[in-house]
């Protein structure tokens, strides 16, 4: 699913690439080259968050991933007892705040986007 996320922004920043060349070549006022490039790119968005909501069935997803969750948590059961989930303090979020990678990821993440926004421009 992770892949498929990333192909998809791959492909969003290729579009506005394309839609932005669009109009650099057939306009010649640059604000309104500016103005159309905003409305294209944000109708598109907007067509692409309503297909979205739309086709993609949340609560059944989610419904088959806590199925799945509870599958995995009986099968790996100890002396008959299933075993703890991975967030080790109960349903606390702040579990994560408290890992060093945790931080490390989300640097490098943010460092990659910053690299992909920085080369497109």
């Amino acid at each position: 699913m992770n892949n498929l996320r990333n192909d998809f922004t791959y492909i969003s920043y290729v579009t506005v690439f394309v839609v932005t060349f669009f109009f650099f070549w057939y306009i010649d006022d640059p604000i309104e080259e500016f103005r159309m490039i905003v409305y294209t790119t944000a109708f598109m968005g907007v067509l692409c968050s309503l297909y979205f909501l739309w086709k993609i069935d949340e609560p059944k997803l989610t419904a088959a991933c806590i199925r799945k969750q509870r599958k995995l948590e009986g099968k790996s059961s100890v002396s008959g007892s299933p075993k703890k989930s991975l967030n080790r303090t109960g349903n606390s979020s702040w579990f994560w705040f408290k890992r060093p990678m945790f931080y490390w990821y989300g640097f490098v993440y943010l460092g990659s986007k910053v690299q992909v926004a920085v080369s497109g421009t």
